[in-house]
């Protein structure tokens, strides 16, 4: 908890919410997370009337601005005498609050990194269906001139009519890749989001040869998947995603071992974070704890300085780190 004179001088709190359960079922409205704020604010400014009306105030002013329909599985509130400010989640994040200066850095840092915007594309012999994502809720993605442009390239694909009498033909050639990697990428450059995508083998490419092309391609298969199990097919691509990513970080670590780049103690990476010195900050996914008050530690305030500094903060599987002791920061110099 934070000390209690920096709370009298500055009172600040995260609160931390979710607002659907794994079945979708909305959990809390908006006068049940006005409660919960109230009841806490309520315990932790006794002594200051003025700033508990101020604070609840702020509080209740960004939840009547949330859209409960977004999709989104959590949101967070920052609230001190001095600003406000939400987000909304498409994770399902622990409910807890801290009292302390800063927007708690570990919650809101990894589930900005889970919740990041990406376009996923689905080829099948029908066509090609393109959405919006983040986390694992999609949507369609809303037509565009560039959409219909690139669905309209992918139908006229030269094995087209073998899709449909089950013959198999190698029938692509450079003209139409071509022309579709022109398309998409005017598609993908529109939305400046990276990409995912199944049944590649439709278009006779792999996952390399996608990149090769120009397109920010984080993961993809060859099978097209069905539209009932987009959810595990996503879960499977991020999944597969982050493995590779963890992959290539686990050879960065051991280079910047080699190369007196790399601290893991949790003292070492503030002290050196602080300095400005962080390059990139790894950390296994959160495990998270169940008690409804959390206090702020040397990590969260790690992850604040490496930002603050222009740094990375990524986060790895479960396991991934167990050789540096799940955690490492990359020097700079």
């Amino acid at each position: 908890m934070a000390n209690s004179i920096i709370q009298k001088q500055s009172p600040a709190f995260t609160f931390v919410f979710r607002t659907h359960g794994g079945s979708e079922k909305q959990l809390h409205d908006r006068s049940h997370i006005k409660s919960a704020c109230r009841e806490i604010l309520k315990r932790h400014t006794a002594d200051n009337t003025d700033n508990y009306e101020a604070l609840a105030a702020k509080c209740e002013s960004l939840i009547d601005k949330i859209d409960f329909q977004s999709g989104a599985s959590s949101l967070a509130l920052f609230v001190s005498t001095e600003k406000a400010e939400a987000e909304t989640f498409y994770l399902f994040l622990p409910e807890v609050f801290y009292c302390g200066e800063n927007f708690s850095s570990l919650e809101s840092t990894y589930a900005r990194q889970i919740s990041a915007p990406y376009l996923y594309f689905n080829f099948s012999p029908a066509g090609v269906d393109v959405y919006l994502g983040r986390g694992l809720h999609t949507e369609m993605l809303d037509k565009s001139e560039e959409l219909q442009h690139f669905q309209a390239v992918y139908s006229k694909r030269p094995t087209a009519k073998c899709d449909k009498d089950g013959r198999k033909s190698e029938g692509f050639d450079h003209h139409f890749h071509s022309e579709l990697f022109d398309a998409w990428k005017k598609l993908a450059y529109k939305h400046a989001y990276p990409c995912y995508a199944t049944g590649l083998e439709l278009i006779g490419v792999s996952l390399d040869e996608v990149k090769s092309f120009g397109i920010d391609m984080l993961y993809g298969t060859g099978h097209s998947a069905a539209k009932g199990d987009l959810k595990d097919i996503l879960s499977t691509l991020k999944q597969e995603h982050r493995n590779a990513l963890a992959k290539t970080y686990a050879e960065r670590l051991e280079t910047a071992q080699g190369a007196h780049k790399l601290v893991v103690s949790s003292e070492e990476i503030l002290d050196l974070a602080k300095a400005g010195q962080g390059e990139t900050l790894l950390l296994e996914d959160p495990e998270w704890m169940v008690e409804k008050e959390q206090q702020f530690s040397t990590i969260h305030e790690a992850i604040a300085e490496v930002v603050k500094f222009h740094g990375k903060v990524e986060f790895m599987p479960k396991s991934s780190l167990a050789k540096w002791g799940g955690q490492a920061l990359i020097l700079r110099y």
